[in-house]
């Protein structure tokens, strides 16, 4: 069809916790959007939530949200799900189908809480050192009443 172009530029954005994989973008000139079809990918042994109207598309320093999309809200542990979303650009973008893209979307869940991070990391470190004081030779172990 004249004026839409489409291209298979593939490419993994990997977020940690889950990954993008790019399958397809397509470009209409009349509508001057552009539209991509990811694999989104849950690399964890939980369900992970996101927030789908948070799609975004960046190609060099232009970041594009999205105007429209339909993915899952929800993945299962190990699971993967086809997403698709629009971005509209301005008369005057000559951006195309065929750049690189990095895809960005929001995760709702797991959310990172530092303070149990920096508790559990705590428990981790005293009984790391528990253990070596248990392990070590009588004579050198430190108590909380001093040496023995």
């Amino acid at each position: 069809m004249v004026g839409i172009a489409g291209v298979i530029p593939g490419g993994v954005t990997d977020n940690g916790l889950f990954q993008c994989v790019l399958l397809r973008a397509v470009r209409d000139n009349k509508l001057n959007c552009i539209g991509f079809i990811l694999l989104l990918r849950n690399l964890t042994g939980q369900a992970i939530a996101f927030d789908v109207a948070s799609f975004a598309a960046r190609s060099g320093a232009a970041n594009l949200g999205q105007i429209l999309s339909d993915a899952p809200a929800i993945l299962a542990p190990q699971e993967e799900k086809e997403a698709y979303f629009i971005v509209q650009l301005e008369r005057s973008n000559p951006m195309r189908a065929g750049n690189t893209w990095k895809i960005t979307v929001d995760l709702l869940s797991p959310r990172l809480n530092p303070g149990a991070a920096i508790a559990r990391r705590y428990a981790q470190d005293k009984a790391q050192a528990d253990a070596k004081a248990v392990a070590a030779p009588s004579g050198t172990a430190q108590t909380k009443e001093g040496k023995r």
